[in-house]
């Protein structure tokens, strides 16, 4: 995949975006279970709990992206409790639906387990989904890479494998609009190593 554009979602901003994804869902549907895919979508799930008093979250282990703007197999590798699922209302809480398959995979996976209904809400979704959630607030061309603040490291670190040299990492790491001296802290210290 070519990324065009990298936009970052501060924790603020995430915050802001999944409590009103978590009031419009309750609008039209009574959330019985939520489920959150690792990694990424463990922050938007806690808030939207919080905002609709939810006081239990189940986790589905699902692995998708390996690096940045680079995709795998999906593969669940821990499930839900099925009783957690079953003739209840489901809600998928997740951060993004880039291409797709990972939610289609999470919803294919619980309709197994015979909820009553499942539905899924997401911050953002990419315009060439093959999924289409229930909910969502941002639409983005598939070209635009979010970047979540509880992913900075991870996406800094891809960045940097990516640059041939530190001329390569400083405009790899400025589309991210990081703090010039944490830019130049990070890869002066991935120089460093290799």
């Amino acid at each position: 995949m070519i990324i065009k554009e990298f936009v970052r979602t501060s924790y603020e901003e995430a915050d802001k975006l999944s409590r009103e994804l978590a009031r419009t869902v309750t609008k039209e549907f009574e959330i019985e279970t939520l489920v959150a895919p690792s990694r990424g979508a463990f922050i938007p799930a806690r808030i939207i709990a919080d905002e609709l008093s939810i006081r239990e979250i189940y986790s589905i282990g699902v692995k998708r992206f390996r690096k940045t703007g680079e995709s795998s197999q999906t593969v669940i590798y821990q499930d839900v409790p099925p009783d957690a699922v079953r003739f209840k209302n489901v809600l998928v809480a997740e951060e993004i639906i880039d291409e797709g398959l990972t939610s289609q995979k999470i919803v294919k996976n619980l309709k197994f387990y015979g909820p009553k209904e499942i539905r899924v809400a997401t911050i953002d979704i990419k315009s060439k989904s093959i999924f289409k959630p229930d909910y969502y607030m941002r639409s983005f061309p598939s070209t635009t890479w979010i970047v979540y603040d509880w992913m900075l490291k991870e996406t800094i670190l891809d960045l940097l494998e990516k640059s041939d040299n530190e001329m390569e990492a400083v405009k790899n790491l400025k589309k991210l609009d990081l703090d010039e001296e944490v830019r130049r802290k990070y890869i002066e210290e991935y120089f460093r190593k290799v």
